[in-house]
Formats: structure tokens, sequence, C-alpha cells
């Protein structure tokens, strides 16, 4: 299409619809909202409170006064990236995590089912046999590490002894769930999220250009 038949579809199917708030989705209505601002507010906040932990510290255990001095840190420092929200050369990250983050959470969320069931498994399984099995963080921090590609062999060495082909069944399936399927899975959407915020801002920085040579 050239130009003047573009704006007229422009027209025709938007510029004369109306949105309502309650037909925007989650993601759309947060979009209006400033979460750097949230951000930068709440690491204030830890920060203040953190000061005053230490400043009276005789009240006060240094284990929260570390915990709310760095998360105060971590949080201003963080926002620092709304400075290159100007700049699209230096917001691929942010954007392509913005664009990613609510599709990867539909994927976590809809894979989850699939993460408890292997988990309670292999507890209900390998507990008696592996002190690694006995609790749940450590259960689940194993299947975690296991979906990043880190330790296959470690999983299947820890079950296998005990309960071969249980052992077996449950390595071999989860690995090819956790990593074939669900952590490929979310690397295309990251990849497609990129490419997607890379080719936004190669077209309006050509539109740009060319405002400007027409002008």
């Amino acid at each position: 299409m050239n130009e003047d038949e573009l704006e007229q579809v422009i027209r025709t199917n938007y510029v004369q619809k109306k949105i309502s708030w309650s037909a925007l989705s989650f993601w759309d209505k947060a979009r209006i909202f400033n979460k750097w601002a949230f951000l930068l507010a709440l690491g204030n906040i830890f920060s203040i409170f953190g000061s005053l932990f230490q400043i009276t510290n005789i009240h006060f255990r240094f284990v929260y006064i570390e915990i709310f001095v760095s998360a105060g840190c971590f949080l201003t420092w963080a926002t620092i990236s709304k400075y290159f929200a100007n700049t699209t050369k230096y917001t691929l990250m942010t954007r392509t995590f913005e664009e990613a983050v609510p599709l990867l959470m539909k994927v976590m969320v809809g894979a989850g089912p699939i993460f408890f069931g292997f988990f309670f498994f292999g507890m209900c399984v390998f507990w008696q046999y592996d002190e690694k099995w006995g609790t749940f963080s450590n259960g689940a921090f194993i299947l975690f590490a296991t979906m990043n590609g880190d330790s296959v062999c470690e999983l299947y060495l820890h079950t296998t002894p005990a309960r071969f082909f249980s052992g077996w069944f449950f390595t071999y399936i989860w690995v090819f769930m956790a990593i074939v399927v669900i952590q490929n899975l979310n690397c295309v959407i990251v990849e497609d999220s990129y490419l997607t915020v890379k080719y936004k801002s190669n077209f309006s920085w050509l539109r740009d250009e060319q405002e400007e040579q027409g002008a």
C-alpha cells in the first residue's frame, strides 16, 4: 500500500473506534501508568527506612537493615534505565522485556501444573533415598536448574541408583519437557519480542527521517 491507502485504512479501522476502560486488557491498562515512578518511590522508601533502622540500630537487627538498604540500592540503580527511554538504541533490553513478559507469564502459568506434577512425583518417590528431595525448596530448585540445562547429570545420578526405572522415566521425560519444549518456547518468545522491538525502532527511525526530509 502507498501512503494514502495506508492512511485510509487507519482512519477507517482505528481512528473512529472508541475504546472503553473495561474493554482494555490488564497489560494495556498497566501501560498507562508510569512503572518507573513506582519503582523509584519504592526504592526511596526502602532506602529511607533502611537509614532510619541504621540510625536506631539498637531496636532493629542488622539483617533487616541490610535487606532494606540493599533493596533500596537495587531499585535505585534499576530505575536509571528510565533515562535511556528517549534513545531507542539503548532501550532494546527494557522494551524487549516489556514486550515478552506478558506472554512469558502466560506460558509459565500454563507450565506450572506440569512443573509441580514432576516435583511432587520426585518428592514422593525419591525423598527417602536422597536428601535433596526431602524439602520443598531443594526439590524445586533441582527441577528449575534442570530446566535451564544445569544439573542434568546430577539429577540422573541421584534418582536412578535407588529406583532405576522410575529415575530413568522421571529424568528423561522431565528433561524433554523442560528443555526441549518449555525452555525453547521461552527462547522463541524472547527472540520474537526482540525482533518486534528492533524492527519497530528501525521503522520509526526511517519514518522520522522521511518526515525531516519532507519538511
